[in-house]
């Protein structure tokens, strides 16, 4: 997801010069029915699987203090970053069960089976497509939801 929205704001005109992953906080873990592990290990395998062919993001812990990328924006990085513009990046189905939240400064990022919203250049509200090749398609139709009921089946 993030290469596509570092793709479609690149085309935009836009500088990416770095992309956050920024840890949920654990109540929010929590009400999908586990337990988070550490903020430590958990920044340490988001970078660890990132490498260095994603040296542009990074993990952050600090997410646990923000209810949301744009706060986060706004109450951290903004102010580490003079001028920084900064975009939230989702899935479709989030941008469609929150449709206020994802009006402005934001890459909704194709997932299979939802509408994506009408990009509005003015309120820097932009869509990323996925690329029709197998690897693209299996990764908009990937679902963590999904990952977890399986695995609470023995399907996984």
């Amino acid at each position: 997801m993030m290469e596509l929205a570092r793709a479609r704001l690149e085309a935009a005109g836009f500088q990416v010069d770095f992309g956050v992953l920024a840890l949920a906080e654990p109540g929010h873990i929590q009400s999908k029915g586990t337990e988070p592990l550490p903020d430590g290990l958990r920044v340490r395998l988001i970078d660890g699987c990132l490498g260095a062919s994603a040296s542009w993001l990074r993990g952050d812990a600090r997410g646990v203090h923000f209810r949301s990328s744009g706060r986060m924006i706004d109450g951290a990085l903004a102010g580490e970053h003079p001028g920084l513009v900064g975009f939230s990046v989702v899935g479709a189905d989030t941008a469609q069960r929150y449709p206020r939240s994802f009006r402005k400064n934001a890459v909704v990022v194709a997932r299979e089976r939802y509408e994506l919203v009408r990009e509005d250049e003015e309120q820097l509200l932009f869509c990323a497509v996925v690329a029709d090749t197998c690897e693209d398609r299996a990764l908009s139709s990937f679902s963590s939801t999904a990952v977890r009921r399986a695995m609470a089946k023995g399907d996984g």
